[in-house]
């Protein structure tokens, strides 16, 4: 993917190298990670119960609550 990163909410702190360790292929001590979450998502989401999404595949089927298995 590519896009102009600047027009997305994001930092970078300070960062020093950690040690190499034998059979280390790359410079342990940094992980990125990007997670996009569409509003339209979030608003239907908002206030369900947790798994509400599973149960109900989006809201297709009527909400019977969490299995007891």
């Amino acid at each position: 993917m590519i896009f102009l990163s600047g027009q997305l909410y994001h930092s970078v702190s300070e960062w020093k190298p950690g040690k190499l360790a034998a059979g280390d292929d790359v410079t342990p001590g940094r992980v990125g990670n990007v997670f996009f979450f569409p509003k339209a998502s979030f608003d239907k989401l908002h206030g369900k119960p947790a798994k509400w999404n599973k149960r109900t595949m989006t809201g297709t089927l009527p909400d019977v609550g969490e299995s007891k298995r």
